[in-house]
């Protein structure tokens, strides 16, 4: 993975947290060798209030820059050609494992087939009767918020809007 070069002020997608502005960059002893310091990003998460996160910059690979508006509106206009993953196992553990790795992928289609993929499975399990799987609900809830998120925030909007944005802009 190319590394990416960040600066304070920065608006980034961070797979835990969702939209993040960068607020420091800061020099702090390395928790394992305190004679070394270490480059930390402090992280504001735009949606929590959760505080500020620090990052050290060896973990920079979880973040990656935001999606522009016109990337997103292009992902709105492709979401269907998104393909739904079929990846299937006699274990739940494994197949949440497996969903759960795409998601911290924080790769924006990769979230996008995971609101699919479960939204599938759980439409599947409603049909026959059954009560959809909690862990289909968590994942699908966790990868909705961070796409409704991301695109909220490229297309200046509130998140609570994005469904309907979404909805008016396949219809035409």
């Amino acid at each position: 993975m190319v590394r990416m070069n960040f600066s304070c002020g920065d608006h980034v997608m961070y797979a835990n947290y969702g939209v993040c502005e960068i607020v420091a960059i800061e020099q702090r002893p390395d928790f394992q060798d305190p004679s070394k310091t270490l480059s930390y990003y402090s992280l504001a998460p735009l949606n929590e209030r959760l505080g500020k996160v620090l990052l050290p910059e060896s973990r920079l690979d979880a973040l990656r820059p935001t999606i522009s508006n016109q990337e997103a509106l292009d992902l709105i206009d492709n979401v269907e050609v998104i393909s739904i993953d079929a990846f299937t196992d006699k274990s739940h553990k494994a197949i949440e494992d497996h969903f759960r790795a795409l998601l911290r992928s924080n790769d924006i289609e990769d979230i996008i087939c995971v609101v699919k993929s479960m939204h599938s499975r759980i439409m599947e399990q409603t049909e026959c009767g059954k009560h959809p799987s909690t862990s289909y609900l968590r994942l699908e809830k966790e990868a909705r918020k961070r796409f409704h998120s991301e695109l909220a925030y490229a297309l200046a909007i509130e998140e609570d809007d994005v469904e309907d944005f979404i909805k008016s802009r396949i219809e035409h």
